[in-house]
């Protein structure tokens, strides 16, 4: 008799080889959306979630979080680095999932700062993922790339790539940085 897989029994290694970062097809984030899902969680645990994937659903139902790609770096059979995208300027990163360990951390960071040497990738980011980033080589926004990535928008320039902008709701945003090379 032949077993058949539900969702939660399938893994990133039935699909995928180890140590080489793949695009998620819909079809391959609705077969791993309860793994990909929880390593998001773990990254943005301490921010109390990530606002767009908020549940393994959201791994396949937002329409606007169109690029995935994913790698298993570990022993075990499971996607252990997740970065996502929106269409806007090329691809605006909208955020990443780790499994929580080192190695996760330090592969994710480095595939980040990969995309992001390339045309058509770029992240808005603050703290110290942006000291990161940047101390590593990408390139931060100028003002004029800024205000024409986000016309309409308030944007209040601080110097050094660094501003703030007021969003539709009036409230502003935290002190970040738009980096990387999105297109026109």
């Amino acid at each position: 008799m032949r077993h058949i897989k539900l969702f939660e029994d399938f893994t990133f290694a039935d699909l995928y080889a180890k140590d080489k970062w793949v695009e998620l097809s819909m079809e391959d984030r609705s077969l791993l959306k309860y793994e990909v899902w929880k390593i998001v969680d773990i990254a943005y645990q301490p921010l109390g979630g990530h606002v767009r994937v908020s549940s393994p659903d959201a791994v396949i139902n937002d329409p606007d979080l169109n690029f995935w790609t994913a790698v298993d770096i570990d022993k075990d059979p499971n996607v252990d680095c997740v970065i996502f995208s929106r269409p806007s300027h090329g691809h605006k990163i909208s955020g990443w999932g780790h499994d929580g360990t080192k190695e996760a951390r330090k592969e994710l960071i480095k595939h980040l700062i990969s995309l992001l040497h390339k045309q058509g990738f770029w992240i808005e980011v603050s703290g110290r993922p942006a000291e990161i980033l940047i101390d590593s080589g990408c390139r931060y926004a100028s003002q004029k790339t800024v205000e024409k990535i986000f016309v309409g928008s308030e944007i209040n320039w601080l110097g050094s790539g660094l501003y703030t902008r007021t969003l539709p709701d009036g409230s502003i945003t935290e002190q970040e940085y738009l980096v990387g090379l999105p297109t026109f």
